[in-house]
């Protein structure tokens, strides 16, 4: 069987070149969720049932025989999902058909994948690829037990996973699973989303130092937006260059001067990759 990949669109996300959604879906019902409203109002575009649009399903439909684009870039694996979640992931493929899965196994919509069985199949094709898969959860705690049921051998270097975190509680909590991610599982790189930023978070915590490669800031947009106070955006900022660890200040929120680093490349690089160093200079 020849190798399957993820199929991938250019992003708007600035902290991302393309995003690949194999599987779409989450069932944690953040208020502040744009994937679930998405998913509501383009079900039909995105390919998505009518009736619980936004339920966890993978589809064997997103996978091509290629590796692209050709260029190496970054890749937000599942944007409209959480790959760390507890449920079983429906097939979406039609009725009696039978497909096969990026690790060779042929099912039908009769069958679902438990997080295990969902991970296989995503670092099946993550290990094949030269692109560097992002990946976010709200539940570090039950992706690290899924990832820890693997080799780290299994676990490839392309692979970071990172943790959304909205006030100190989060931090606390989902920093330090993603510390014993990176060393229990070979994860090459962990992170945090502060976005979106909805109360001030203190980074100087002992347990952080040395374990933490990256930190994306952003604000609440949307109906309801929220634009975190400028006190809280300079004590990160200042905390990240204390303690070694690259930080990224989103556009949407709306400030001057902030860091738009990524954590693969080196010091003096402040906006990444070489075509965003245009658009960070204009933000200076």
């Amino acid at each position: 069987m020849s190798t399957m990949f993820f199929k991938s669109n250019a992003s708007n996300i600035d902290w991302c070149d393309h995003t690949a959604n194999p599987g779409t879906g989450c069932l944690h019902g953040c208020s502040y969720c744009y994937a679930r409203g998405l998913a509501v109002l383009r079900q039909e575009a995105m390919g998505l049932p009518s009736e619980k649009p936004f339920r966890p399903l993978f589809h064997p439909s997103r996978f091509q025989p290629n590796d692209l684009p050709k260029k190496p870039c970054r890749i937000f694996l599942g944007s409209m999902a959480d790959y760390g979640g507890k449920w079983e992931w429906e097939i979406n493929c039609p009725d009696g058909e039978t497909i096969i899965l990026p690790s060779g196994k042929e099912v039908t919509n009769k069958y679902s994948l438990t997080p295990f069985l969902l991970w296989y199949e995503l670092l099946t094709v993550i290990r094949a690829s030269k692109h560097t898969y992002m990946v976010l959860t709200k539940n570090p705690r039950n992706l690290r037990s899924t990832l820890n049921l693997f080799e780290k051998q299994d676990v490839p270097s392309n692979l970071w996973i990172g943790a959304t975190v909205n006030n100190q509680n989060d931090l606390m909590s989902h920093a330090w699973e993603l510390r014993q991610l990176k060393q229990n599982t070979g994860i090459n790189k962990v992170f945090i989303s502060y976005e979106p930023a909805l109360e001030e978070i203190d980074l100087n915590l002992k347990f952080l130092r040395g374990s933490l490669d990256w930190v994306i800031v952003g604000a609440q947009t949307g109906i309801i937006p929220f634009k975190p106070e400028i006190k809280w955006l300079a004590k990160t900022r200042g905390q990240c260059r204390d303690l070694g660890i690259k930080s990224f200040f989103k556009n949407n929120l709306k400030v001057d001067g902030y860091p738009r680093e990524f954590p693969d490349e080196p010091e003096l690089e402040l906006f990444g990759s070489k075509d965003k160093f245009k658009e960070g200079l204009k933000a200076l």
